[in-house]
């Protein structure tokens, strides 16, 4: 294996590259434009809801707005009618939301403000080196950072369930293949924040099952790109809960009293407990075992998978290769193969969530068991 000696800049109050601040901070979104994907460029035709008809009969069910599911650029119609299965529309939208969205951390992911990536040193490097650039990756200018607000994909699904929010029961307004609705009598509705006050969305126990059955293989898949992993040197150093304090993070596999002495106030990063399955924090839990319509659901996959997808696209573009979230001078520990210099295992394994911003920790031993390569 080649080494890449590269200094890595240390910055004031900060260890890590990845985690600078968002200038000026901002304040909570709570505007339901802003809440969507960026629109530019266009989604391609081939890209658009096959049909943006109502098929079921909202309107006798109340209030509301109805807008199509947003697309992001380049997916495949087939796949959105395979996960959908014709759910193309988000129904029930309230003037206001029901809470404000989850906030992502304090600092921004790939802020490479003020910083110039050591682009020279890493393409003179051998081929074969995992820390070689690839020229032909690189843009000029350097393209916009995809995400500026650090805003995380599911921020409008709270972290804290919602169970039981609709009384006297609703009827459950899924649609069946066959275009019917369920109206099964339900008490349990749609938990993404969007469906407001007397704008709930119902969604039955069965309906909720058979739907998010769908879509955890489609998850499973992309699990592994949702992941930035960090390199060696920094998964020594930020397995200290101290060079995360301070920076609103929600960080898995730490003690859960790792960050009792951060006084930050708002700002207070928050140990999550053990990881979660399949993506290490809160992702899959979100996207799999709460309730949701049909149309969030399959919004909010590919909002996950296209907001990964637009970071390590910035990523290679302005280093020719993928970097560390902390340090951003060094590759993954994935890109070795989870081992160190010496052929030995890397023992832990830390990560950052392109979704959501989280930073996963976990032996070796738990990362085989979660996230085993796809």
């Amino acid at each position: 294996m080649q080494a890449c000696n590269v200094v890595i800049p240390i910055r004031p109050q900060s260890r890590f590259s990845l985690l600078q601040p968002l200038q000026p901070p901002q304040p909570p979104v709570l505007d339901l434009i802003t809440l969507q994907p960026p629109q530019s460029p266009q989604p391609s035709p081939a890209s658009q809801p096959s049909q943006l008809t109502l098929r079921n009969p909202i309107t006798a069910h109340g209030q509301g707005v109805v807008r199509p599911v947003v697309i992001p650029p380049g997916v495949d119609q087939n796949e959105v009618d395979r996960l959908g299965e014709g759910a193309n529309l988000v129904i029930r939208i309230a003037p206001l939301l029901r809470a404000e969205p989850v906030p992502g951390p304090t600092l921004l992911l790939y802020n490479i403000d003020g910083i110039e990536p050591i682009t020279n040193a890493l393409l003179n490097l051998p081929h074969g080196d995992p820390e070689r650039a690839d020229v032909r990756l690189l843009q000029f200018p350097r393209p916009d950072h995809p995400n500026p607000h650090g805003l995380p994909a599911l921020r409008t699904i709270p972290d804290n369930t919602i169970i039981n929010e609709f009384q006297p029961l609703g009827k459950c307004l899924e649609i069946y293949p066959s275009g019917n609705v369920c109206q099964r009598p339900c008490a349990s509705v749609c938990e993404d924040i969007i469906h407001g006050e007397h704008c709930e969305s119902p969604v039955c126990i069965p309906c909720n099952n058979v739907i998010r059955r769908r879509f955890q293989p489609a998850l499973a898949e992309i699990a592994r790109s949702l992941r930035a992993y960090a390199c060696g040197p920094c998964s020594s150093i930020a397995q200290d809960p101290a060079n995360l304090a301070g920076k609103r993070l929600r960080v898995w596999g730490v003690q859960p009293n790792a960050f009792d002495g951060d006084l930050s106030g708002p700002n207070k990063s928050t140990s999550m407990g053990l990881p979660k399955y399949i993506t290490g924090c809160n992702c899959a839990t979100k996207l799999l075992d709460r309730f949701l319509c049909t149309a969030h659901r399959l919004e909010h996959f590919l909002r996950i998978r296209a907001q990964a997808q637009d970071l390590r696209q910035y990523i290679s573009s302005v280093f020719g290769r993928q970097a560390c979230p902390f340090c951003l001078n060094r590759v993954g520990i994935d890109s070795y193969g989870f081992r160190d210099p010496q052929g030995n295992p890397f023992p832990n394994i830390i990560y950052t969530c392109l979704s959501c911003f989280g930073v996963v920790s976990m032996p070796a031993s738990i990362h085989d068991i979660i996230g085993p390569n796809p």
